[in-house]
């Protein structure tokens, strides 16, 4: 009796010979070992190594699916445990010594920040001013010599995924090297393929990090918006689509190259892309496959995509069971599976040609998957982004097959030459950005929580009911029903409510009455990002009036960043600020769309007192 039949047999609603038609009994015994794994990982119980040894005897001895699961639920428990052990806060307050950086600074509020690992174990090193400066040039693999102090608020920057203990903030760096060989040769091969664009306009060359390494610092607020307004988001961070595309380019190598000498050479380009793109989670998950796909074909047994997941996940959760805390991790999971199992039959399903159905579906398998995930953490997720998928991804996948090859080439010839190799790229990229444009203008429309969940039930409804003896008009019409509840749970823009909103730390005034004005008002303090998200999920897409109340360039910025997205009709600011097309300072308060608006100004400054007056009856 397979494992798929002993599952049907024991509460299963299915009948084993459909089960096994849709998962194999190999496919469910690797699926169970999988949630043994991840159920290890999550209870994290401190289990004794002898326990662990007499497990992995008795798995020697009967050799069953169960044993096996046992033993991987009591390794990830016990690893999970001695991580956890070492997430206690410090319990002292200085520090003074040598820090390695295991990723590149990234900017926030002012100050950079990187993870880095010491002798008191992994921490989130923050730096500002002079020092910020010097951790601003750094990357990832270099190591600093430092003192500075332990934040004593170590829960909020604990961050379990990648075994950060807390804050460190960073006094002073006296010094800094350039770590190992291997840290330094990476870090080359990395800066080579960077400069190849050094020749592109801004947000093009950020754009072009995010796309073949992940790393997108640099890209403006508004762009960023952009990709996720569109749902394109997935295009900034380096993924397993990275991978798949490297692979490629290296398939005309492979396949001219015998079965060990093929394994290494794979293996050897996985292990540095993965360094390259800074071990991702979604990167050491596709690595993983990469690496159980290639020993199963180097022994001359080929196996489905779905075990290949599984045996990786389990792999990797073994190795570092915290990793079951990463939302990336969980993300590239549920999107590669949601890849394997759909993608093909519902390609079948579409009246389109090959290409364009298999690109479709592709696109929708991995959004279904990972729609339970990511609703409830980032909220609903935009219709657009299905036809922008669609019609991004292969100008994407030209991006990061062109810049892991032609990018080298580029990054060690002269800028003149450069700009000639890389005309393919900055082609696609302007694509690119062209189609999450004209997404981010689409109005709003999205599918919360109920609407995800309706088409996941959907799917495999559908699924099973094909492999169902039905009638071609009892699919049609379950077919119907199922699009009827996922478009009547569309959710749109709710109405503002009249008053005062805090966004993106600024303050939105709303008035009321048939025509209501929206009065915005900025400081040094308020972010771009958040702010264009908010406006985009409220309908907001005219400002009557943005008061901006410092002359900090920062809020100079924002008022610019949103300019560019949202109709501004009047601005306000300081007699000293450098902003264009500003609007004459009233003398007295004014009332406009229900608002009542006073202002206490200075040369650098203004104050704004905003009042809702009342709706006449």
């Amino acid at each position: 009796m397979t494992f798929g039949e002993t599952l049907s047999t024991s509460g299963s609603p299915l009948p084993a010979s459909l089960m096994s038609r849709i998962v194999s009994g190999s496919e469910w015994r690797t699926l169970f070992a999988v949630a043994a794994a991840v159920l290890g990982s999550v209870l994290a119980f401190p289990v004794p190594l002898m326990v662990v040894v007499a497990a992995a005897l008795i798995v020697m001895l009967r050799r069953t699916i169960l044993s096996a699961a046992v033993l991987i639920t009591l390794v990830t428990s016990m690893g999970a445990a001695s991580g956890w052990a070492g997430l206690v806060p410090v319990d002292h307050v200085s520090f003074e010594g040598n820090a390695t950086l295991m990723s590149d600074p990234t900017s926030s509020f002012g100050s950079w920040r990187a993870r880095v690992r010491t002798s008191e174990g992994y921490f989130e090193l923050h730096a500002s001013g002079r020092t910020g400066a010097m951790l601003r040039q750094r990357q990832a693999g270099q190591r600093i010599t430092m003192s500075g102090r332990f934040d004593d608020v170590t829960s909020k920057f604990r961050d379990p995924s990648k075994h950060v203990r807390g804050r460190l903030i960073a006094d002073q760096i006296s010094s800094w090297n350039d770590g190992g060989v291997v840290a330094r040769f990476v870090n080359a091969v990395r800066s080579t393929v960077l400069r190849g664009a050094d020749s592109f306009p801004g947000d093009q060359r950020a754009l072009f990090g995010g796309f073949v390494l992940g790393d997108d610092r640099g890209a403006s607020e508004v762009v960023k918006d952009d990709f996720k307004a569109s749902g394109l988001s997935h295009l900034l961070v380096v993924s397993g689509q990275n991978l798949a595309f490297v692979m490629i380019v290296l398939s005309p190598l492979l396949s001219r190259l015998g079965l060990r000498m093929r394994f290494l050479v794979t293996t050897s380009a996985v292990v540095l892309f993965a360094a390259m793109t800074r071990f991702e989670p979604s990167i050491l998950r596709a690595s993983a496959m990469v690496c159980v796909a290639v020993v199963f074909a180097t022994v001359g047994r080929p196996t489905s995509g779905l075990r290949v997941l599984g045996i990786a996940v389990i792999g990797l959760l073994v190795i570092d069971p915290l990793l079951v805390h990463s939302v990336g991790f969980r993300l590239s999971v549920a999107a590669t599976a949601g890849i394997v199992l759909l993608s093909r039959k519902i390609a079948a399903w579409l009246p389109l040609p090959r290409y364009l159905a298999m690109s479709l579906a592709v696109t929708i398998s991995a959004q279904v998957a990972v729609a339970p995930l990511l609703i409830p953490m980032f909220g609903p997720m935009p219709l657009v982004s299905l036809p922008a998928n669609v019609l991004a991804e292969p100008a994407a996948a030209l991006v990061m097959m062109w810049g892991c090859t032609g990018g080298v080439i580029a990054g060690l010839v002269g800028p003149e030459i450069a700009s000639v190799v890389h005309f393919p790229t900055r082609l696609g990229l302007w694509w690119v950005m062209t189609v999450s444009r004209i997404g981010a203008s689409v109005p709003a429309a999205s599918v919360g929580f109920v609407g995800g969940a309706l088409i996941g039930v959907g799917v495999i409804v559908i699924a099973v009911a094909r492999r169902i003896v039905v009638t071609r008009w009892m699919m049609a019409a379950l077919t119907i029903s199922v699009a009827a509840f996922v478009l009547l749970s569309i959710s749109r823009p709710a109405t503002v409510v009249p008053g005062e909103h805090q966004i993106g730390g600024a303050t939105l005034w709303r008035g009321s009455g048939s025509n209501p004005a929206n009065v915005l008002v900025v400081s040094g303090s308020s972010q771009t990002g958040p702010l264009l998200t908010k406006l985009r999920s409220m309908g907001i897409d005219h400002v009557d009036l943005v008061i901006v109340r410092s002359v900090a360039p920062a809020a100079d910025r924002v008022v610019r960043e949103i300019r560019s997205r949202v109709e501004i009709e009047s601005v306000w600011a300081p007699t000293s600020s450098r902003l264009e097309s500003l609007s004459p300072l009233p003398e007295g308060p004014v009332v406009g769309g229900s608002l009542r608006i006073t202002l206490t100004r200075s040369n650098s400054s203004l104050e704004p007192s905003i009042e809702l007056m009342p709706t006449p009856g």
